[in-house]
C-alpha cells in the first residue's frame, strides 16, 4: 500500500466517499471525530471508541484477520486501514476488486500523521 497521510485521507477521500470501511480503532475514532460516522458502513473489532461504532456498524473481523468477503459484502467506496491490517491475501482481493484503499501509519508521531 502506498503511504498516504491520514490528514489527506480524511479530508479528501473520506469526505467524498459515501461508504467507508474503517479498519483499526484509531481510524474509526478519527472518522467519528470528523463527523463522518454516517459514511462508515463497517468497522473491525478494535474499533472500541466511540462505543456505538462496533454496536451500530457491521463488524468485518479483527484488524489482522479480515475477510475479503466480509469487506466486499458491504460494497464500500473506500477502505481505510491501519498499516499491518491483513492478512495480505485478503487485502489483495479487496484491491483486485477495484476498491480504493488508504493506509494509515501506526506510528504515533506527528511525522507519521502527515506522511
Amino acid at each position: 500500500m502506498a503511504q498516504t497521510g491520514f490528514g489527506f485521507v480524511a479530508s479528501a477521500q473520506a469526505q467524498s466517499a459515501q461508504r467507508i470501511v474503517a479498519v483499526g480503532g484509531v481510524v474509526t475514532e478519527v472518522l467519528y471525530a470528523l463527523g463522518l460516522q454516517d459514511s462508515v458502513v463497517g468497522v473491525d473489532t478494535t474499533s472500541l471508541w466511540p462505543p456505538e461504532a462496533l454496536k451500530e456498524k457491521k463488524n468485518v473481523g479483527y484488524v489482522r484477520a479480515l475477510s475479503a468477503e466480509g469487506v466486499l459484502s458491504l460494497k464500500p467506496s473506500l477502505v481505510i486501514a491501519v498499516e499491518g491490517a491483513g492478512p495480505p491475501d485478503a487485502l489483495a482481493l479487496v484491491r483486485e476488486a477495484g476498491l480504493p484503499m488508504a493506509p494509515v501509519p501506526e506510528a504515533l508521531t506527528p511525522e507519521a500523521v502527515v506522511s
